[in-house]
Formats: C-alpha cells, sequence, structure tokens
C-alpha cells in the first residue's frame, strides 16, 4: 500500500515511514501523540497533545512550525511531569 517503486524499476524499496507519518499529521513525542494544525492567520499554528488518546485543550503559537513542534513536546514534558510519581521524575 504505502511501497514505491525505485527509480531503477528493480522492486519496490522501504516506505519512508517519517515522510507518511508527516503526511498523514501523526506525530509521538515520549509514547503520546499530538497534532500540529495550521491557524487561521499567517504563521499562526495549533498545537494539541493527545494523552491516553483523549484531545486535551490546545494552545494557539505565532511563530514557525518548528516553534510550535517544540512547543507540544514541552506540553507533553508537562502533562508527564504532572503523572509521574516523584521517583520517576528525574527520568523527564
Amino acid at each position: 500500500m504505502f511501497a514505491a517503486r525505485s527509480s531503477s524499476n528493480r522492486g519496490l524499496r522501504p516506505p519512508n515511514w517519517a515522510a507518511i507519518r508527516r503526511k498523514l499529521n501523526l506525530m509521538e513525542y515520549r509514547g503520546i501523540r499530538y497534532t500540529i494544525r495550521t491557524g487561521i492567520e499567517r504563521g499562526q499554528w495549533f498545537a494539541v497533545i493527545h494523552p491516553e488518546g483523549v484531545e486535551v485543550a490546545g494552545k494557539v503559537i505565532t511563530g514557525t512550525r518548528e516553534h510550535a513542534e517544540l512547543y507540544a513536546r514541552r506540553m507533553i514534558i508537562s502533562w508527564l511531569k504532572s503523572k509521574a510519581r516523584p521517583s520517576q521524575l528525574k527520568n523527564l
């Protein structure tokens, strides 16, 4: 389904899963999915995390997509810290 022909026509090459995940907007950090959506205005992004399969409140970020991805990762770290036991905090 996701395999593609190589330019040499020798057969199929393995799919580029990272590119497929980006196109489908499936991103994950530390085992938690997150989504980056475009905002209404130029340079506006909406970051949402999905811990335990549930979408939590997102945040509008102004800047580049990379800024929005970094913010989503910080949201994940913050969520993990709130759920971690004290002995697990040093690993975050």
